[in-house]
């Protein structure tokens, strides 16, 4: 019965924690590509579009932190309602960092050609958001505290993987001493 529960333990916690790994580099691999594409397409790059290459990319990030806060199936895998207040609050923290992130995108697209109009003259001052800048200052913050916060998540849910796994370990060895002590009062026993 202990090997039964050892080995059904063994499985749980892999079903388990497996999605919340494959959420984490998925998310982390949306939001890397998105943020590539801004910095191309605010290079002038013409082959891109920043919703359907952004905002679309940024929005499937979200829906998959959501649904893995709510407990649904998605690309990253099946998850179960959180039952951890943490792991609850982690995921909580990295959509709110991810609608942070997508706000200071769509504020560094709106104004990569805002045009301003000098007080002195009539001339016109185009400031063009460019690396180094405020805004860009802004999205890469952003950026960092949204990966930050996939970090946090995928630490707690690594700290978690590792206390089962040292659980389990020492059940295996009491299964593994049982079975020894059992078959040798069986051998004791017979002779």
């Amino acid at each position: 019965v202990l090997v039964a529960y050892i080995e059904r333990a063994t499985l749980r916690t892999y079903k388990n924690n497996i999605p919340y790994f494959n959420l984490v580099n998925k998310t982390k691999s949306q939001t890397a590509e998105a943020h590539l594409w801004l910095e191309e397409l605010i290079a002038g790059d013409a082959s891109l579009n920043f919703e359907r290459d952004v905002q679309v990319t940024l929005t499937a990030a979200v829906s998959l932190l959501q649904g893995a806060y709510d407990g649904k199936q998605n690309e990253a895998g099946s998850f179960v309602a959180e039952t951890t207040e943490e792991t609850r609050a982690l995921l909580k923290e990295s959509i709110f960092e991810l609608e942070k992130l997508t706000a200071a995108a769509n504020d560094r697209w709106k104004h990569k050609n805002e045009t301003t109009v000098a007080a002195t003259d009539s001339t016109a001052e185009v400031i063009v958001s460019r690396p180094g800048d405020a805004l860009d200052q802004q999205f890469d913050a952003s950026y960092a505290a949204f990966q930050l916060s996939l970090d946090r998540l995928e630490d707690h849910i690594s700290q978690s993987v590792n206390s089962d796994a040292s659980y389990l370990s020492i059940m295996s060895w009491v299964s593994i001493a049982l079975l020894i002590s059992a078959f040798g009062a069986f051998c004791v026993f017979l002779f």
